[in-house]
């Protein structure tokens, strides 16, 4: 019966997924084109998230091309393998695949509304993660030190997809520690054991965890070598998100709608039984999913939406189904109706009004610029997009000078960088620049925001030529 159901579920998916509007973010498009096209990460334009995505994407892009609808199917895909991979982690906590299909069932429901008809950086850690707690699980259950090497594999390629992921290893380093009963690491690199004879099996453990990491660090480590992005790298992934965008109005948004809220409490009012089951506490199959979905949470900073909680759906539906399997068979019933009722209301209060739109940035608009774009762009192919989607450079076959940085104030204010960018448009020198006119709104809000230095710098060395439509203009350089 689950031969049966498992397929008929995935359809269902793809069916919900073909009815609702695709997201395809510039990022996703525009990242990998320039890398294809000779850019640098880090060193030749601005990326604020480690490679592993861009990288996989270029790989995809070159055989396919780099269009939204190959993103689509990208996506569609790599959502359908991690129905998959949640459906086995399901069918280990529950002993069973078929008591698995209604949760993920559930899960089908939930991830598509939330958002999840797209690829970001949030949604692609979620397959890696979810495959890292496959291991762990298996690795509880058979005590093989084998199993370690994929976790810290798999937690390591999600950190490669984003750096937030990295709250997910802590998470389970205290774990580990707690269930070895390791306290601390005495130099030099000798394990103090707090109790029980667990701490020799940590000495060879933690090298076996830790070669897992390596095996995706090292490639990484040498990507930064090569090119020389090492700096630029540590800036844009680490240090600046950490110390100094947070101090820039707008970039930090949590000013979540009401409804919204009324929802998240919904999604997650049937963890509440574990008041019908304290001990299960003590589980560590629950301990790891709880940990895993409380690292979710935390990984949504800096702002609120729905598309950052993707991999938080997942672990809420592990949760509910270790739950589930440990209450009385009395209330194992009462306790799925009760998740499957939030979850329909859940889908109620935010479902999407946008449903069976054009691909959202690439609409007919979107493809009538481009084609412009590339008439007067030339055969140089060189351009410089201010106040436009990035996705236009794709879609026109165009490309900015090296020094390229997306237009948004938590880069460009931070000091140095509008030279940077002045640079590389001096060497690059673009003969033309479009220019839209910026919203209304407060100064640094997206689509509002224009970098004071380097609208100075095109005032003084481009003439306005013309409009293409109202509040679109394009500029040529005057030698």
């Amino acid at each position: 019966m689950v031969k049966i159901f498992l397929p008929v579920l995935l359809l269902v998916h793809l069916v919900i997924l073909s009815r609702l509007t695709f997201t395809a973010w510039p990022e996703m498009l525009f990242y990998p084109y320039l890398f294809l096209n000779g850019f640098s990460f880090y060193k030749d334009f601005i990326m604020p998230y480690p490679p592993a995505l861009p990288l996989f994407l270029s790989g995809i892009y070159s055989l396919f091309g780099v269009t939204p609808e190959v993103l689509k199917i990208t996506a569609w895909i790599l959502i359908l393998s991690t129905d998959i991979l949640l459906f086995l982690i399901l069918t280990k906590v529950l002993k069973s695949g078929f008591l698995a299909l209604p949760f993920l069932a559930i899960y089908i429901l939930l991830q598509s509304f939330f958002d999840g008809n797209m690829l970001w950086f949030d949604f692609a850690t979620t397959a890696p993660l979810l495959a890292a707690l496959f291991f762990i699980l298996k690795w509880l259950e058979s005590g093989k030190t084998k199993e370690l090497f994929w976790v810290g594999f798999f937690l390591a390629l999600a950190i490669l997809i984003k750096q937030t992921a990295g709250i997910y290893l802590l998470g389970f380093l205290a774990v580990f520690m707690w269930i070895r009963g390791i306290r601390g690491i005495c130099l030099p690199a000798t394990l103090r054991v707090a109790r029980r004879a667990g701490g020799l099996r940590g000495r060879r453990e933690i090298p076996a965890l830790a070669g897992g990491v390596l095996m995706v660090g090292i490639p990484l480590v040498f990507y930064l070598t090569v090119t020389g992005g090492f700096l630029h790298f540590f800036n844009w992934v680490l240090f600046y998100p950490l110390t100094e965008w947070s101090r820039f109005p707008g970039y930090v948004d949590f000013l979540v709608p009401k409804r919204y809220i009324l929802a998240a409490a919904l999604f997650l009012s049937p963890i509440a039984f574990i008041l019908f089951n304290f001990k299960i506490l003590k589980e560590k199959s629950f301990l790891l999913s709880l940990i895993f979905l409380v690292a979710s949470l935390i990984a949504v900073y800096p702002r609120f939406s729905f598309f950052h909680l993707q991999p938080a759906v997942a672990f809420t539906v592990i949760s509910f189904a270790v739950l589930f399997a440990s209450l009385p068979k009395k209330l194992r019933i009462f306790h799925l109706l009760l998740i499957a009722t939030t979850s329909f209301f859940v889908v109620k209060i935010i479902l999407p009004l946008n449903q069976g739109e054009p691909i959202r940035f690439y609409g007919e608009n979107d493809k009538r610029l481009a084609g412009d774009i590339s008439v007067f762009a030339g055969t140089d192919r060189k351009i410089f997009l201010l106040g436009l989607d990035s996705s236009l450079y794709v879609f026109s076959g165009t490309l900015p000078p090296k020094n390229w940085s997306d237009n948004f104030g938590w880069y460009l204010e931070i000091p140095g960088v509008q030279e940077w960018v002045l640079e590389g448009l001096e060497s690059g020198r673009p003969d033309k620049i479009l220019w839209r006119v910026p919203a209304t709104g407060l100064w640094f809000e997206p689509g509002v925001y224009q970098p004071e230095k380097i609208v100075n710098y095109l005032k003084t060395n481009y003439d306005k030529e013309k409009e293409l439509e109202p509040g679109l203009s394009i500029w040529t350089r005057k030698d």
